[in-house]
């Protein structure tokens, strides 16, 4: 995370599939959900993020 302009950078780096027990294709379609939810939940992030009191 770092500042940038007027607003912050969020960078979400997700990893370790390789090492989930299942079948390549099992983790292509673990990967594929994986993707699929972040879209959702990072659209929600500006809104959470206005919403919460934080002290540095």
């Amino acid at each position: 995370m770092r500042a940038e302009g007027g607003g912050t950078v969020l960078r979400v780096v997700e990893s370790g599939f390789a090492s989930v027990a299942g079948t390549e294709e099992q983790r292509a379609q673990l990967v594929e959900r994986h993707q699929g939810g972040w879209g959702g939940f990072l659209e929600q992030l500006p809104k959470y993020a206005a919403s919460v009191e934080v002290s540095v």
